[in-house]
Formats: structure tokens, C-alpha cells, sequence
């Protein structure tokens, strides 16, 4: 039961640093229009697109 308390508490360390390093990131996108979510390419915050203004036609 130890084994498990201490890769908890490793794990919440883990994800306070992530959103530490993600607060500080000047995110640069990564989308494909298969999906509804993008990702930043360094730090993999990651958010979903609400609307996707329709492309125009050539």
C-alpha cells in the first residue's frame, strides 16, 4: 500500500509541474480538422475547439 500512496503523491507532483510549465508556455498549436481538440506542440496543453469557421471554396 505504500508503493501505491507514494506514486499518488508522485503523480500530483507530476501534474503541478506540468500546469506550472504549461502557465508559462507561448503555446504553438498543433490542429487537424478530424478532431475537435489542438495541442500545443511544446508543452501538450491541450483545449477543444468550440466552432470552426467553414473554409471557403476555391
Amino acid at each position: 500500500m505504500k508503493n501505491c500512496e507514494e506514486l499518488a503523491e508522485r503523480v500530483k507532483h507530476l501534474e503541478k509541474q506540468l500546469k506550472e510549465i504549461q502557465s508559462h508556455c507561448s503555446h504553438v498549436f498543433f490542429e487537424t480538422s478530424e478532431s475537435d481538440v489542438r495541442t500545443c506542440i511544446k508543452c501538450s496543453y491541450t483545449e477543444t475547439v468550440f466552432y470552426r469557421f467553414p473554409q471557403k471554396q476555391s
